[in-house]
């Protein structure tokens, strides 16, 4: 027999299957909703998206009859709400936890998941000092080393290949970079160095090659510098092969010159079942736009609740870690998770390369 769950947590309404019998999977949800905030920032809306997608994948794995408890926190965006919510103690019986979003509450988080050894998924921090000390983090997000060993790997895979580095004075040059940089530099690839001055004088003519891909590395991961740069980059791009080493954030942007980048997210993704899906439980059609954050709460939640699930079935039997290594195939991000050192937590490794023409 089933019994309908209502649970109602800082003004948030979700419905959970409980079964009398079977183990349910609970799973701790810690997002900056601002359901109740008297001017909400709608910037906000990307994680209401990522909670709609959540909730669906809660309603797939309890039509399959596995009951599952979903404890959701609006903890805004600084650190008090969230230390109040952890010392509630409500979430240490969590199987799971995912969230939270900000670095000032990942600090916190990353502390408190390790002293109560409950399993936390970052869904959007890519830099997290702790996850080479904490066995119960997994960090969706690759770190910059991981994207740039992939880009360097990719660039690295074309043997007729020109890379040209646009070096500045600013000693603020994001550690990305510089370790883009020293990932190319560790094959043997022709490279150069120009500056941003002799992109703006137009001499960068000077240094791409004929015949090769030329591929250009600016010092920047701000499109607002790129675009003072652009059509001085589009002029000398007339006759040769030059490739903007681009970024994901800057796909939205009228961008004329062929780009590489890396992203957690696929390219071409089919979302006909999901899009029913989505319009059957809420009565509505999906507004998200690619990256889709409803996709993206879609395929974390659907691996966290499988994830649970055959830690359960599997318990005593099979090493957690073998379990949290498992490739996942998601609608819009494939993950696979490895473990960082013989003490630390889990990152994604799964990362494409994009190539735009």
């Amino acid at each position: 027999m089933r019994k309908i769950l209502v649970i109602l947590l800082a003004g948030i309404s979700t419905l959970a299957w409980a079964d009398e019998v079977a183990r349910p999977i609970r799973v701790g949800l810690l997002l900056p909703l601002q359901v109740q905030a008297e001017k909400r920032d709608l910037n906000m809306d990307r994680f209401v998206d990522f909670y709609s997608g959540a909730l669906l994948a809660v309603y797939e794995m309890q039509a399959t009859g596995q009951p599952v408890e979903i404890h959701t926190y609006d903890i805004g965006k600084s650190t008090n709400e969230l230390e109040h919510v952890l010392a509630g103690g409500k979430l240490d019986s969590m199987d799971m936890i995912i969230g939270p979003v900000y670095t000032s509450q990942v600090r916190i988080m990353a502390g408190w998941s390790k002293a109560h050894k409950v399993k936390t998924l970052l869904p959007f921090s890519s830099e997290v000092p702790e996850l080479s000390t904490n066995p119960y983090l997994l960090q969706f997000n690759p770190s910059y080393i991981i994207e740039a060993e992939a880009m360097a790997e990719t660039i690295a895979s074309n043997a007729a290949v020109k890379c040209i580095f646009v070096e500045s004075n600013d000693a603020n040059t994001p550690m990305s970079i510089r370790e883009l940089q020293r990932c190319i530099k560790g094959y043997a690839l022709d490279y150069a160095y120009t500056t941003i001055g002799g992109v703006m004088a137009d001499s960068l003519t000077n240094y791409l090659a004929d015949g090769v891909e030329n591929i250009l590395l600016l010092n920047t991961e701000r499109y607002a510098n790129l675009r003072l740069l652009l059509p001085h980059i589009t002029r000398a791009a007339q006759g040769k092969k030059l490739t903007l080493l681009s970024r994901y954030a800057w796909q939205e942007e009228a961008i004329v010159l062929p780009q590489l980048y890396t992203t957690v997210f696929r390219q071409e993704i089919d979302s006909m079942a999901y899009n029913q899906l989505y319009h059957r439980f809420y009565k509505t059609a999906r507004t998200s736009h690619h990256p889709c954050y409803d996709l993206l709460g879609y395929d974390l939640m659907t691996y966290t609740l499988y994830t649970v699930l055959a830690i359960h079935e599997n318990e005593g039997v099979v090493d957690e870690e073998v379990i949290l290594s498992r490739y996942f195939s998601g609608l819009q991000s494939d993950m696979l998770f490895e473990r960082v050192g013989e003490q630390g937590g889990y990152q994604n490794r799964q990362i494409y390369t994009i190539r735009t023409e």
